[in-house]
């Protein structure tokens, strides 16, 4: 199991820190792509009104957030920092709760549902050329409207490229 505090650090089974530590809220580059990311994938707006709305459906915040993982097509953990990016969760318990929970869990949540579980498995689709220009498209966007600075997105999309490369084994 995992756990995760509020200041951000998240720690393995034995207490050892992860990637995530308390200096994460410092690199301001690191909240800024991350930031961006959120804003693309999950805008604000909707992301607090499907929020809203499912939290009227359901008392269950697991199953929001997976109706939220679900609508937005997003990776579980996404739709979590989301969430905490944007105070929707309201205690430090609640977020540790979900943040421990298992890939069985989600897939059990997705059946339990009747949600469209194909989302759970990996495609062979390579969409990233597409992907690379939509968030040049909207890095431009947000700088414009002074949500992130050149130098972050630069950063973003090279990592993405780096990432990228290693994954399709270049």
């Amino acid at each position: 199991t995992h756990g995760f505090d509020l200041d951000g650090s998240t720690y393995d089974g034995e207490g050892q820190e992860n990637s995530i530590n308390e200096h994460y809220h410092e690199y301001e580059e690191e909240l800024a792509a991350n930031l961006f990311a959120g804003m693309l994938l999950m805008p604000e707006q909707s992301y607090r009104y499907m929020f809203d709305k499912f939290a009227k459906e359901d008392d269950s915040r697991f199953s929001i957030l997976v109706k939220l993982m679900s609508y937005f097509e997003v990776p579980y953990m996404a739709a979590l920092i989301r969430c905490y990016e944007l105070k929707l969760l309201e205690s430090g318990d609640t977020l540790k709760e979900l943040i421990q929970m298992k890939a069985e869990d989600v897939r059990a949540e997705f059946a339990r549902l009747w949600l469209d579980e194909s989302i759970l498995e990996a495609t062979k689709k390579d969409d990233y050329e597409k992907f690379e220009s939509l968030i040049r498209y909207f890095g431009e966007e947000y700088q414009k409207g002074g949500y992130l600075n050149q130098r972050a997105l630069q950063k973003a999309v090279k990592n993405m490229r780096i990432l990228y490369e290693k994954i399709k084994g270049e």
